[in-house]
């Protein structure tokens, strides 16, 4: 614990001395599935950035730890087992000793995966750390669901210097739970369809687009990907003057 304390103020006096003026970070956000990689690989600057992404951690350890990235079919698992057992104990019902086995197994991969995650959060927050104390371009990928959040981090990093950006794939939902299932039954990760479908409720009741377009001003990138791929191809090469101002200020 002490070494992490220390690693930590190291970090950050890092951060306080080295001038960042200059540097480029990015916020790319949107729900799972919505071709976030496609646009940084179409836009041509994956190169030019350190990619920030809670993936790089936490997928190797699902596949080592619990065998499998689908976490979609974990969990579901987990609830048809846990809410069975919940309605025979109201009912007065015994368990059989098959079906705690199996239920405490069920509970165990669940609880593993919070503890990976968790572990997974550290080592993401970690890297930022690391990356901003050297001073370089970064992208922070995921889905900016937590306004408050991410306008906390966007005044820290704007203090410390850099640029900041905001690119948000738009993407129904359903498209985003279908391409999440698709992924898990190709033996990558796919988190449970009721998280996605709840960030997107979020994102609605807090109205995210207009909250980021007044954030960022205009260096907001709003690319819609709700059509076919060549639209959205289009779409991305609406944006790539804007972002490549950005790039160059």
């Amino acid at each position: 614990m002490m070494i992490n304390s220390l690693r930590s103020a190291i970090r950050m006096m890092i951060l306080e001395s080295v001038a960042t003026t200059g540097y480029k970070m990015i916020f790319l956000a949107g729900l799972p599935g919505s071709g976030k990689s496609t646009l940084l690989k179409q836009l041509g600057i994956v190169d030019k950035f350190t990619n920030c992404n809670i993936d790089r951690f936490f997928e190797p350890e699902l596949e080592e730890n619990l065998g499998t990235k689908n976490l979609h079919n974990l969990k579901v698992n987990f609830l048809r087992l846990h809410y069975a057992r919940k309605e025979k104990l109201a009912n007065g019902q015994e368990l059989s000793p098959e079906e705690i086995d199996e239920y405490e197994a069920a509970a165990e991969l669940n609880r593993a995966e919070g503890r990976l995650f968790r572990s997974a959060i550290k080592q993401f927050k970690e890297q930022i750390g690391e990356v901003c104390g050297v001073g370089a371009n970064f992208i922070i990928d995921g889905t900016a669901v937590n306004t408050k959040k991410t306008k906390d981090d966007t005044e820290k990093y704007r203090n410390l210097g850099y640029d900041v950006a905001m690119i948000f794939v738009d993407i129904d939902v359903e498209t985003s739970v279908e391409r999440n299932m698709q992924r898990g039954e190709k033996g990558d990760r796919a988190i449970h369809d009721e998280i996605i479908r709840n960030q997107d409720a979020r994102m609605d009741a807090q109205g995210n687009v207009d909250v980021y377009s007044e954030l960022f001003g205009e260096n907001f990138f709003l690319v819609s990907n709700r059509g076919t791929f060549e639209e959205y191809q289009d779409e991305i090469e609406s944006i790539r003057a804007g972002v490549q101002a950005f790039m160059e200020s």
